[in-house]
């Protein structure tokens, strides 16, 4: 689940190669961080072997003092004529004396370096150098930091004092699992949130530092417990009466964090509900208890993946839609759950038509991607509820609150439909077809389409979807057996 590969130095080759005006010319920004990350533990910070290897190589080349002393035997006074042998630079060109300075500059610029800076190095290192990420690294130079206080400042904000003048300030948190850190030690994630944690409960600012963080990005991490991250969200003290948000995280990815439960979302809703718009649980240990909690405390949300989450059958799916759009009714003013949704994931999971149209009638026209891959659409042949809360959702939105009418009559924008693995034939595709209109990318890899159903004055249904969205250039048909392998991998051509 980690967005990077595992890292391995053995039988491992890397070269640049020049950029094609397809992938964009490289800023001289760019081709910095990537040099940085490549030399970050020789040049950059370098190791203590490094520092002893240049220390070696410079006193090996001095002249060894072999001279025999006058208490020796056979000593024999020597020719003071002898020139001493000069002394070789190190390898790399610089000595132990030079390293140690340019090393100290180095760490001093890491400390005060941007935070958009600093995170696309971080992702540079984790690539091309991830043995250089340590505890003491990390710590010190990409987790956020809370200065001691020398004195009291100001109090701002309702008795909120405001950061000491040498806090580090980072507005993403990112621990992947395909660190070598992470892969061999699997608690040192839990530990190093811990200790950080520990960290603003003590400080009385901390709160604004955490609310500058916008990001938290916690990937395949297997044995992150749930108490570990209601720590971290709870640690900033936070007075009754001020005004300042402790958090204000727009991002929280938790792909692969197994051990985390709705504890932890509900905590999470509490500190950043207002603020959150992108969350990641895919293949985490939630209950569809999660979903009521997001639909009432997130009214921001655009993006929502709920992948290979164990439990999450249709019946209760959709009872936990059904119980989210009745406590934001309750509300004051009412709300109308996930409205704000562009992107949908809830593949390899047990949900049918049924929880999905629930969902799908709430989102707006904005929905951009709607992945339903191995689920169990279209299981009992019928896509009934699943066309109609696409209608709904494409269509637009015809609801009235309170006098706050959000009718919308905007085509439909929907890009990418994911429905591989699925029971889906012909006959539902074709009911499918009328609800789309801006497609771009359609998955139907592992379904029952054969392109051979015909109706009158409409065509083949593959044909007629291909037709309705003029815009669509990827149609994906891998192991559809009722197509021929050659009209799979060019099925435009053959449609033309």
């Amino acid at each position: 689940m980690s967005p990077f590969p595992p890292t391995y130095n053995e039988n491992l080759s890397r070269r640049s190669v020049p950029q094609s005006p397809e992938q964009g010319i490289p800023t001289l920004k760019d081709l910095a961080l990537n040099i940085a990350a490549r030399y970050f533990s020789t040049h950059i910070i370098p190791t203590y072997d490094r520092f002893a290897g240049t220390r070696a190589s410079q006193s090996s080349n001095k002249p060894h003092n072999n001279k025999r002393q006058r208490r020796d035997e056979d000593y024999v006074p020597e020719d003071h004529s002898e020139s001493s042998v000069p002394s070789q630079p190190s390898r790399s060109g610089f000595d132990y004396t030079h390293s140690l300075c340019f090393s100290e500059i180095n760490r001093d610029i890491l400390k005060h370096m941007p935070p958009v800076i600093i995170n696309e190095l971080f992702e540079a290192i984790c690539l091309h150098s991830p043995t250089s990420l340590t505890k003491d690294i990390i710590s010190t130079y990409f987790l956020p930091h809370v200065a001691p206080e020398k004195e009291r400042g100001v109090p701002l904000d309702n008795d909120i004092p405001p950061l000491p003048p040498n806090s580090r300030i980072r507005t993403r948190i990112f621990f992947p699992a395909s660190l070598p850190l992470f892969s061999q030690d699997l608690k040192a994630a839990s530990l190093m949130l811990s200790v950080f944690a520990g960290s603003l409960a003590l400080s009385p600012s901390s709160a604004r530092l955490t609310s500058m963080i916008h990001a938290l990005d916690f990937h395949g991490l297997t044995r992150l417990p749930t108490a570990a991250l209601i720590r971290l969200l709870r640690a900033p003290p936070r007075p009754p009466r001020a005004q300042i948000r402790t958090w204000n995280l727009s991002r929280v990815t938790l792909p692969g964090c197994t051990a985390i439960g709705d504890a932890a979302i509900t905590t999470l809703a509490d500190a950043a509900g207002p603020t959150l718009e992108e969350i990641d649980l895919a293949m985490t240990s939630i209950t569809t208890a999660a979903i009521t909690t997001l639909g009432t405390s997130c009214p921001r949300l655009r993006s929502l993946r709920l992948a290979w989450c164990e439990g999450f059958g249709d019946k209760v799916f959709s009872e936990a839609i059904s119980a989210c759009v009745s406590q934001c009714a309750n509300m004051t003013p009412p709300l109308i759950p996930f409205q704000r949704l562009v992107s949908i994931d809830i593949s390899h999971t047990s949900v049918g038509n049924v929880g999905i149209a629930g969902l799908l009638h709430l989102c707006g026209t904005q929905l951009e991607s709607l992945d339903l891959g191995w689920t169990k659409v279209a299981e009992d042949g019928s896509l009934d509820m699943l066309s109609l809360g696409l209608e709904v959702a494409l269509n637009g939105l015809q609801l009235d609150l309170d006098d706050t009418s959000l009718a919308s009559a905007e085509p439909p924008c929907t890009r990418i439909l994911y429905l591989n693995g699925t029971g889906l034939r012909d006959s539902n595709l074709q009911a499918l077809i009328p609800c789309t209109g801006a497609l771009r990318s359609v998955y139907l890899d592992d379904t029952q389409i054969t392109g051979k159903f015909y109706r009158a004055n409409q065509g083949h249904a593959l044909n007629q979807l291909i037709n309705t969205n003029p815009y669509l250039s990827l149609l994906s048909l891998s192991q559809c057996r009722g197509i021929p392998v050659r009209s799979r991998r060019s099925y435009f051509d053959a449609d033309s």
